[in-house]
């Protein structure tokens, strides 16, 4: 999918899906509020007989009102918002750290769900990131001109992205690794799906880009913060009942 096309998908999914879910906790506080409402003027009438009635009536037709406005303007909000998508900018919201944290945040919530739909939002398996955009495996020769023949693969935790190695002042990872002679791979996953699933994918992922790295691999260096380690851990597993050739190389 190209740049201007994907960021035009992206925000109309991110304005969308953060409208329409207001929408709906609006009809959820409704109901809430009207149980409780109904159960005091319940209580109140048993006391005062039919003359909380005329009071009831005018609090439930302007409660109604009221939540039936805020339901109408957020749904109304997310088709005008959906417009704004066509606007221009500079990438699609994946590609940058805030639009990516956006993303992984809601990933870690409803991720399974928008697999589930094939949301433009998350992607299938595993991806290596540079720069927040994703690289193919059969790109990474171009993507990676300095390679070294030892890698470390770096996965983040729950609703959270590649930029999280990132996070403070520096120096950070990249270039620490980058001066112990390693080449830093910085994977993204969809966090809300589950970890064996995450992990096949990403041992299928490592296994790709140990086959296309331009050098021969020679140590393989796997670090997971958080969730990332599970996964990690769940990576490796797959790959050694696989009986794949680069587990020899994890050090």
């Amino acid at each position: 999918m190209i740049s201007a096309e994907r960021r035009r998908s992206e925000v109309r999914e991110l304005v969308g899906l953060a409208l329409r879910e207001s929408s709906r906790a609006a009809g959820g506080v409704h109901r809430t509020h009207r149980g409780v409402s109904d159960r005091v003027f319940g209580a109140v009438g048993l006391f005062v007989g039919g003359s909380a009635l005329p009071v009831k009536v005018i609090h439930d037709a302007i409660t109604d009102g009221v939540y039936r406005t805020v339901q109408s303007t957020a749904a109304i909000a997310a088709a005008v918002g959906e417009r704004v998508a066509d606007l221009p900018l500079a990438a699609p919201p994946s590609e940058t750290p805030l639009g990516a944290g956006a993303i992984g945040a809601v990933a870690g919530l409803i991720g399974d769900d928008l697999a589930a739909r094939r949301s433009v939002l998350v992607e299938e398996g595993v991806s290596v990131r540079v720069d927040g955009v994703s690289v193919a495996p059969e790109d990474v020769a171009a993507a990676y001109p300095g390679a070294t023949g030892s890698i470390v693969v770096l996965a983040h935790g729950l609703m959270g992205t590649e930029h999280t190695f990132a996070f403070g002042e520096g120096p950070h990872y990249d270039e620490v690794l980058g001066t112990h002679g390693f080449t830093p791979l910085f994977v993204r996953y969809n966090t809300g799906r589950r970890i064996s699933v995450n992990g096949l994918a990403l041992a299928s992922l490592i296994g790709e880009l140990v086959e296309r790295w331009p050098v021969p691999v020679e140590r393989i260096v796997l670090i997971g913060h958080s969730m990332g380690g599970l996964v990690l851990r769940s990576a490796l597993h797959h790959a050694e009942q696989a009986d794949a050739s680069w587990v020899s190389g994890v050090a």
